[in-house]
């Protein structure tokens, strides 16, 4: 049988790629958590300052198969969402901040699960998906 690659170019191929490679590896957290947590202190430097409260509360959440980075708490700042995607009723441009910050983390995170995926064949034994 020939041996088979795994090539990610997206999210769902990640997510068709991982199915395929294991039906056992379920517990994803610790490269979750490490793809959240630089996702989140690189995502810093993209939030707008003007006092630092917004750029305080951005950090990174995982579980064992989710990453994701989170910016604002309502009760501290409310006026998170209309800074980073604008508010047309009352004309005010987003500065786009939270798309900076997915795009900036997509490559880093891609290279972290592959290189996940790769040691997971090797702890395994497997050559392809």
């Amino acid at each position: 049988m020939a041996e088979r690659r795994v090539r990610v170019t997206g999210a769902d191929s990640v997510a068709r790629a991982l199915r395929r490679l294991r039906k056992d590896v379920t517990d994803w957290s610790p490269v979750t958590r490490v793809i959240a947590f630089q996702a989140a202190s690189r995502g810093r430097a993209e939030v707008p300052v003007r006092s630092g409260t917004l750029r305080s509360t951005v950090r990174g959440e995982a579980t064992k198969d989710t990453a994701r980075v989170v910016v604002g708490i309502y009760r501290k700042v409310p006026y998170a969402g209309p800074v980073g995607y604008g508010w047309k009723a009352r004309n005010i441009k987003g500065d786009g901040f939270p798309r900076r910050i997915v795009s900036k983390a997509r490559a880093s995170a891609l290279e972290r699960i592959s290189h996940y995926v790769e040691l997971a064949k090797a702890r395994t034994g497997r050559t392809g998906p």
